[in-house]
């Protein structure tokens, strides 16, 4: 009973000292530090965390490309080159306390399924333009891509860069 009481004390005191955390107004002419969580699962259980980040200034735009070229066959000893990865691409602007934050996403990869002479390539592609707070995660994105049965949701934060 006193180590509860101790404990609940404690607990008290560290909830006045500890700072708020709330999400501060967006600062119109600024740089933001945008960054980008993909969260990947099936069935309910994660599997990847995909994370990008990238500066931003105020009024300006940015963009993230990463990914491969992968050999596809084409007929006896020939190959297509097929780009796959992911394109992620965004404009900042601040708007009455918050930010107008415009995402272009698109993402693609090589699946061999069935007959191994030939691969599908699947792609998914969205656009979104959402009212965020600063300072705070916000999932901007989330779907299903029901050939693979994977749920996937963006979640992005964007913090004032000092």
């Amino acid at each position: 009973m006193r180590i509860a009481a101790i404990f609940g004390c404690l607990m008290l005191a560290a909830a006045a000292v500890a700072p708020a955390q709330e999400a501060a107004p967006a600062v119109p002419g600024g740089t933001y530090r945008l960054t980008f969580v993909i969260h990947e699962t099936e069935e309910g259980k994660t599997v990847g965390t995909h994370t990008y980040t990238m500066l931003v200034d105020d009024g300006a735009s940015g963009s993230i490309r990463t990914g491969a070229q992968v050999p596809i066959p084409a007929g006896a000893m020939n190959f297509q080159y097929k780009d796959v990865g992911l394109n992620l691409s965004c404009s900042l602007h601040s708007r009455d306390g918050q930010l107008l934050l415009k995402t272009g996403l698109s993402f693609s990869q090589v699946v061999v399924e069935g007959s191994p002479g030939n691969p599908e390539t699947r792609q998914r592609s969205m656009e979104n333009t959402a009212l965020i707070p600063a300072g705070k995660p916000v999932t901007i994105l989330a779907f299903d891509d029901w050939p693979s049965k994977r749920h996937y949701e963006i979640e992005v934060t964007a913090v004032r860069a000092k």
